[in-house]
């Protein structure tokens, strides 16, 4: 069988092979090499899971990373070392409204986790004080999952109803009323 090779602007440079299209064998390549880029992600990510959510600003890479980290979490694995965390901790304030509501889908199994549940309660914390209404919805919904499950939950709503006891937004407060 021929090799194949493509340039940059997709066209072929060897057409013949003894299989098939070229263009099935563009596929075939390509495939290829996302399944290695995909592969090498999966290797930095075992390393140091930190470098493998932020190297990226795409936000919906960002959310398919967060959710990748979640549902490691979910299945009981420590996707998160302490540094990635404090990472994380650190990185929080710089983030937009969007990441911050991709990042408070991985709280409440962060929060239900004793590993991180602190680190959890801290990040909690900053998104009840943020001033979009939608990040503070988003930690509330955080805690709302963990009631129940782990003590410190019922911790941190005590100083979310303190932190949001003059809460301007109607369905923030309504939501931590029926908490």
């Amino acid at each position: 069988m021929s090799t194949l090779l493509a340039t940059n602007n997709g066209q072929f440079l060897s057409p013949t092979s003894s299989s098939g299209s070229s263009n099935e064998h563009y596929k075939i390549i390509q495939a290829s090499q996302q399944a290695q880029r995909h592969w090498l992600e999966v290797k930095v990510w075992k390393y140091n899971t930190s470098l493998y959510l932020f190297s990226d600003l795409d936000i919906a890479e960002f959310e398919n990373r967060i959710e990748d980290i979640r549902d490691e979490l979910l299945e009981g694995h420590l996707a998160l070392s302490k540094r990635d965390v404090n990472i994380l901790k650190q990185r929080v304030g710089n983030l937009s409204v969007f990441q911050l509501l991709a990042v408070a889908r991985l709280l409440s199994p962060l929060l239900e986790n004793e590993v991180y549940s602190q680190d959890a309660a801290s990040i909690i914390s900053v998104f009840l004080q943020h001033p979009a209404d939608e990040v503070r919805y988003a930690a509330l919904e955080a805690i709302s999952y963990a009631l129940g499950e782990v003590p410190i939950a019922e911790e941190i709503l005590a100083e979310a109803k303190n932190l949001l006891k003059n809460e301007e937004s109607t369905f923030v407060r309504e939501f931590l009323e029926s908490l």
